[in-house]
């Protein structure tokens, strides 16, 4: 089963940031274009705000806020990797901010570069410890490293911080591929209870009850649900039934020779 990631959260740094260092620097240029990147970005024009954060780091190359900011919004435009290297920078001129370990190991993650990515956020968890998504997306990244028992301590110390229904979710993903059902089944029951929008608990939890006899009808209660809040999980859903009933005829039929 798949892990759901519900906090891309990248962090946006206010115009506020650092106001006095550059009002010392005198860069009212660079943080006027900055701060209509932000007006751009909350517009929802996101190559606009890129113009202007470009602009403003043309102005003054040693504004984090400006790299930061700008390796969000191409993050929202699927430049992951053009991310990244913003961010990279965010965190030379500014090492002891977690935004931009944050963000970066979003960006890692994507990217598939789970170790990196686990590195940062356990950087940005130094720094804030009590932020509940940095637990959650470094159990994410240790799950698909294979960690699974580390991954299942991280969403459970996040779990502590906030009641997320993403960490719920996958630490019941974690407990499946452990085996323990049970445990599984407790996690999806409560992120349905957090979140009775989240499609892929229902797929999750209807999957597993399909596999135990007897609780046929609460797993087609589930995928259906699952279905209607996400159309897209028709194919997964329909392919999963299919094994399913496949493997049990294929069973019927031995136990009948």
């Amino acid at each position: 089963m798949k892990l759901i990631i519900l906090s891309l959260l990248l962090i946006v740094t206010s115009s506020s940031a650092f106001s006095q260092q550059k009002a010392e620097k005198g860069l009212e240029p660079a943080e006027r274009a900055y701060n209509q990147g932000l007006e751009r970005q909350a517009a929802g024009d996101i190559d606009g705000a890129i113009a202007l954060y470009t602009r403003a780091l043309e102005l003054d190359r040693y504004y984090p806020d400006a790299y930061n900011n700008r390796g969000n919004a191409r993050m929202g435009k699927g430049d992951v990797s053009g991310a990244a290297a913003d961010f990279t920078e965010a965190i030379r001129y500014r090492p002891g901010a977690y935004e931009g370990y944050f963000n970066r190991g979003l960006a890692f993650y994507l990217q598939e570069k789970y170790i990196a990515a686990v590195e940062d956020f356990s950087k940005s968890i130094e720094i804030r410890p009590t932020d509940p998504n940095a637990y959650y997306n470094r159990g994410n990244a240790l799950k698909e490293l294979k960690k699974t028992k580390e991954a299942i301590s991280d969403y459970a110390k996040a779990i502590e911080i906030f009641p997320l229904a993403g960490a719920h979710l996958n630490r019941g993903v974690a407990y499946s591929d452990q085996g323990e059902a049970e445990l599984a089944l407790a996690d999806y029951n409560r992120a349905i209870e957090l979140n009775p929008q989240l499609a892929q608990a229902y797929f999750n939890r209807g999957t597993m009850l399909l596999l135990v006899r007897g609780r046929e009808a609460e797993a087609k209660r589930d995928l259906d649900a699952a279905v209607q809040l996400d159309g897209g999980l028709r194919s997964e859903v329909d392919a999963f039934v299919k094994k399913v009933q496949e493997s049990r005829s294929q069973n019927n039929k031995q136990s009948g020779q």
